[in-house]
C-alpha cells in the first residue's frame, strides 16, 4: 500500500474508511505504517474511528439513549472489561470467566482504542479464543449491565452476615459460550442477555443440605406446611425445561415453580410445572414480540430489590436453619412504597401503629397456588415497639405492660368484582401471641410458648382476586389468662394484592 492513502483527511477516514474495514485489517496498518499508527492513534478523530468500531463490533450505540451528549457516549465507550490471566487451578470461590469477581470485573480505560482491545480480549475468553463467525459477536452494554447487577448481588452477600456469605458460597464460575447446554439454540439472539449474565456467575450449585435448600438466590416465601425458595439454575447442568423452545433459568428446590426464557424472542416466563400455568416475568415490554434483554432487566430489577426492599429471615418462624431471602416487602427506614393504580390508602407495604403495637404487612402474587383456587401468601409482622422505635409509647401511655392477641379481622376487597370478603377468626393460624417491648412469647391454646427477641412473623394465604386487604386485629391487655383491661382493636392498614405486578420472583 503507497502512502498515498494516507493523504486522505483524516475525517475522511474517520467517516468512510473506518466502517468498512475490520479492526484486523486497522491493526495491520497500524503496525505496517508510522503515518497509518499517527492517523489511528494521534489525529483529531482517532477516539471517533475507534468508538465506531466500538459501535459496529460491540454494539454500544444501539443501547444508547437518544440524545447522549458526545462525551457522555464517549465516557460509556471507555467502559470496559478487564480479562485476567486463566488461573493454573480451580479457584476456591466461584469467579467470572473473566478471573475476578463482577465487581472487580470492569473499569474505564484511558482511550477508545484501549476499551475496544479490552473487548477484543473479552470477546476471545467468552469464546474460547477466536470467534467461529460473524454471528459470534459479543454485545458489550449486556455484559456491563450483567456485570453491574452482579457487582449489587455480591455487594448485598458481603454486607448481610453469615447468610449472605452462604448464599455467595452456592455461586458457581461463569461458563464460556461453548459450555452452554442448549446446543442447537445457541446462536440465537434471544439467548444473548442470558449467555452475558451467566459468563460472570453460572448459577447456584444444588443443594447440599437441608440448610442450602433455603440459600436460593431469588428467595421466596411459605405458608403453613409449604414452602417456595427459588435458586439461579446453572446453565451447565443442561435445560430441564419440558416446554420446546425454552431454557430454565430458576427453579424451586421443590421444583413447583420456575422461570424459563424463549430462547427466540428473550422474555422470560413464570412457568408452573404443576399447572403448565406460562405467565410474564415481566410486563414491561408487554406486546412486543421480542425483548432481547429481557432476562437482563428482570434480573436488574431484582438486583435492585435486593438491596432495597426485601430482608432475609426465618422462612418458616421458629425455624433457624430455615432463613432465606424473603420476597415479602418491607418497609426501610419507615418508608412507603405506593404501586400506581390503586387506591392512596393502599400500599405495597402498610404500616399501622395502635397503643404502640405495630403491624406491617404485604402480600406476594404467587401464580404457582392458582390451580388450588389461591394467589397471595400475605405477610403479617406484629411486634410491641421499644425505646427508640418510631412511633414508640411508654408503658403508662399505651396503658399496659404486656398485651396478647385474641382475634383477627379481616376485610378482602376485589376491586375488580366489586366485592369484599369478611374473615373472622380467634387468633392467627393457631397462634395467641404475647407481646413485650422487644420480644415475644408465641402460646397457642394448648402451650404457652417460649419468650424469642424480635417480631412475631406469619404467613398465610388467600384467594384470587385483585384489590387490597385490611383489617383489624383484638389484643387484651396483659395476656388471655391475666387481663389487666378491655380489649383494644390494633389497626392493619389497607395493602394490595396485585394480581399483575410488574415483575414476578
Amino acid at each position: 500500500m503507497t502512502d498515498s492513502i494516507f493523504t486522505i483527511p483524516s475525517s475522511t477516514w474517520a467517516s468512510a474508511v473506518v466502517p468498512l474495514l475490520d479492526g484486523s485489517d486497522l491493526l495491520s496498518l497500524r503496525a505496517a505504517s508510522s503515518r497509518a499508527r499517527s492517523l489511528l492513534h494521534e489525529s483529531d478523530e482517532s477516539e471517533i474511528m475507534w468508538g465506531t468500531l466500538l459501535d459496529r463490533d460491540f454494539g454500544f450505540r444501539k443501547d444508547e439513549a437518544a440524545g447522549t451528549a458526545a462525551a457522555e457516549a464517549v465516557v460509556h465507550h471507555l467502559k470496559t472489561i478487564r480479562v485476567l490471566p486463566q488461573p493454573e487451578s480451580r479457584p476456591r470461590e466461584a469467579v467470572t470467566i473473566f478471573g475476578s469477581t463482577a465487581s472487580e470485573s470492569v473499569f474505564t480505560a484511558s482511550t477508545c482504542f484501549d476499551s475496544w482491545k479490552h473487548w477484543k480480549k473479552a470477546t476471545c475468553r467468552f469464546y474460547d479464543g477466536a470467534p467461529e463467525s460473524s454471528e459470534c459477536t459479543l454485545h458489550g452494554p449486556y455484559f456491563l449491565r450483567a456485570a453491574s447487577l452482579w457487582s449489587k448481588i455480591e455487594k448485598w452477600c458481603d454486607a448481610s452476615g453469615s447468610f449472605g456469605l452462604r448464599v455467595k458460597s452456592t455461586f458457581q464460575s461463569g461458563i464460556t459460550y461453548r459450555k452452554w447446554q442448549s446446543s442447537n439454540e445457541i446462536h440465537q439472539k434471544g439467548l444473548m442477555a442470558s449467555q452475558a449474565i451467566f459468563s460472570f456467575y453460572d448459577g447456584q450449585e444444588m443443594p447440599a443440605n437441608h440448610e442450602s435448600l433455603f440459600a436460593g438466590l431469588l428467595g421466596g416465601y411459605s405458608r403453613h406446611d409449604k414452602c417456595v425458595c427459588t435458586r439461579i439454575l446453572g446453565q451447565s447442568e443442561g435445560n430441564l425445561c419440558p416446554l420446546q423452545g425454552y431454557l430454565t433459568l430458576a427453579l424451586s428446590f421443590q421444583r413447583d415453580k420456575a422461570f424459563i426464557l424463549h430462547v427466540h424472542t428473550g422474555r422470560v416466563f413464570f412457568f408452573s410445572p404443576m399447572s403448565r400455568k406460562k405467565v410474564p416475568a415481566t410486563t414491561l415490554g408487554q406486546g412486543m414480540n421480542e425483548q432481547f434483554d429481557s432476562a437482563l432487566v428482570w434480573l436488574e430489577e431484582y438486583a435492585d430489590r435486593l438491596l432495597n426492599m426485601y430482608t432475609f429471615g426465618e422462612m418458616i418462624p421458629g425455624e433457624p436453619t430455615s432463613k432465606s431471602i424473603l420476597l415479602y416487602p418491607t418497609l426501610r427506614d419507615q418508608g412507603e412504597i405506593r404501586t400506581a393504580g390503586e387506591p392512596d390508602e393502599a400500599q405495597i407495604v402498610s404500616r399501622a401503629v395502635t397503643r404502640g403495637v405495630e403491624v406491617v404487612a404485604s402480600s406476594v402474587f404467587c401464580p404457582e397456588f392458582l390451580h388450588l383456587g389461591l394467589a397471595y401468601i400475605y405477610s403479617i409482622r406484629i411486634r410491641l415497639l421499644a425505646p427508640g422505635d418510631f412511633g414508640y409509647a411508654s408503658r403508662a401511655e399505651r396503658g399496659f405492660e404486656t398485651c396478647q392477641l385474641r382475634a383477627r379481622h379481616w376485610h378482602i376487597h376485589d376491586s375488580i368484582k366489586g366485592e369484599t370478603d369478611h374473615v373472622n377468626g380467634l387468633g392467627v393460624i393457631g397462634y395467641y401471641p404475647l407481646l413485650k417491648e422487644g420480644c415475644y412469647r408465641a402460646d397457642t391454646e394448648e402451650h404457652v410458648g417460649e419468650e424469642k427477641s424480635g417480631v412475631f412473623t406469619y404467613q398465610s394465604c388467600t384467594g384470587p382476586g385483585h384489590g387490597f386487604f385490611e383489617g383489624t386485629l383484638t389484643f387484651v391487655p396483659g395476656s388471655l389468662q391475666n387481663p389487666t383491661g378491655n380489649d383494644f382493636e390494633v389497626e392493619v392498614a389497607p395493602f394490595t394484592l396485585n394480581s399483575n405486578p410488574q415483575f414476578l420472583y
